[in-house]
């Protein structure tokens, strides 16, 4: 065999590299994996490469360093998913260069036809798109949300040269317009727009198991980004109110954190009993915990970071229960009164009414959790776009 067909041999059509857990995560995993599922379901072959461990010893989801998910093959490159807490700095360092040398490796033997990179890391982006010139493989990138916000803040030419990192890729993966607006106006003009994708069929295909009426929230930990205190104050008067109700807290819990402080406090000094935190729940029970809720809710006070519309408010509407929402960034562009309960991001007042309103108005809530589940349907359903992305990514 030639040197020349060794070059082009191809066991891997999609690689995607990146630092976040698989396959149990959060947003930015269930993102990768809702569009990885669809191209391996048009017969080409996807692996994830994990280029550190991601699990703490003490709070470990994912236990296989490697193996198939859903036909997305996957591999952590250090062979171990656990990172070991309260290793030296340099041990660290070690640890982070050992898996640029494994990813290398490991591209060298797969020759994928091209890659994408799930990370903001400056030191992984170089090292791929060095990869990318010595394996001759195509280079993207996939931003869910702005560059860190601290460096939109900086003096022209440390944007400028912040930004340069963002010429070293062929193309982006962006999730929203306003995304689109930022790259183009930056230098990266070769854009694909993958709206924030939901696995539609995990939420839609469960029927309610519990006849507890509750108001679910549920989140990765941001509980001030989703204005989580002032959905606790409006609860605390529903209660009053409305005793046989309960707000439902889901997700992981920063006891040290000062906003989760400043909740409690709130919850503490009111003596409510109807406001429950039950913490981390695994990814796969998420979806009828949020499917036995009367209605979802996240208030967030600004425009996301993201310049768009949310992963989770997505996973919330695909459930066919009525939604209440701030009318924040491109949720408008999307929602209306007809498919969700929209308030204006001022106080806790709003939230309350809104939260009567759905209690009071059961049928008119139910029309409108399905006409809300029809908008999941009809714009965030990723095999939509499944044949124009193959296309874009060059498999």
């Amino acid at each position: 065999m030639s040197m020349n067909n060794l070059t082009v041999k191809n066991d891997i059509d999609l690689g995607i590299v990146t630092y976040e857990p698989f396959p149990i995560g959060m947003a930015a995993t269930n993102r990768f994996i809702s569009y990885s599922k669809e191209i391996c379901k048009k017969y080409k072959k996807v692996k994830v490469y994990i280029a550190k461990p991601t699990e703490i010893d003490n709070d470990i989801s994912n236990f296989e360093s490697e193996g198939s998910y859903n036909d997305i093959k996957f591999k952590y490159v250090h062979n171990k998913t656990v990172w070991i807490k309260g290793q030296s700095k340099l041990k660290k360092i070690i640890i982070i260069l050992n898996g640029i040398y494994l990813l290398f490796v490991n591209l060298k033997k797969d020759r994928p036809k091209s890659i994408i990179l799930v990370s903001n890391n400056l030191l992984l982006m170089i090292s791929m798109w060095l990869a990318s010139k010595l394996y001759k493989f195509n280079y993207f990138l996939e931003k869910s949300e702005y560059p860190i916000p601290e460096q939109l803040n900086k003096n022209y030419y440390y944007q400028k040269f912040y930004f340069l990192r963002y010429r070293l890729f062929d193309g982006t993966l962006v999730m929203t317009k306003e995304l689109q607006k930022f790259f183009n106006n930056i230098g990266q003009k070769n854009q694909f727009h993958l709206p924030m994708s939901v696995d539609f069929i995990k939420f839609s295909n469960l029927e309610k198991t519990s006849s507890n009426k509750y108001f679910a929230y549920c989140g990765g930990g941001n509980y001030e980004r989703d204005g989580l205190f002032n959905i606790v104050k409006a609860f605390i008067r529903i209660s009053d109110k409305y005793p046989n109700y309960e707000l439902i807290i889901i997700g992981p819990i920063n006891n040290n954190n000062g906003y989760f402080k400043k909740i409690q406090t709130e919850i503490s000094e009111k003596s409510t009993k109807q406001i429950k935190f039950i913490g981390k729940v695994s990814s796969a029970k998420v979806p009828q915990w949020i499917v036995n809720a009367e209605c979802l809710i996240m208030t967030p006070q600004k425009d996301f970071t993201s310049g768009g519309f949310p992963t989770k408010l997505g996973e919330y509407l695909s459930t066919g229960n009525p939604v209440i929402c701030t009318n924040v960034s491109e949720i408008p562009y999307y929602l209306d009164k007809s498919s969700a309960i929209l308030i204006d991001p001022k106080d806790d007042l709003l939230i309350y009414n809104a939260i009567e309103f759905v209690i009071n108005n059961p049928i008119e809530c139910k029309s409108i959790g399905i006409m809300g589940q029809k908008v999941v349907q009809n714009n965030f359903e990723v095999k939509k776009y499944i044949d124009s992305l193959i296309k874009y990514l060059k498999l």
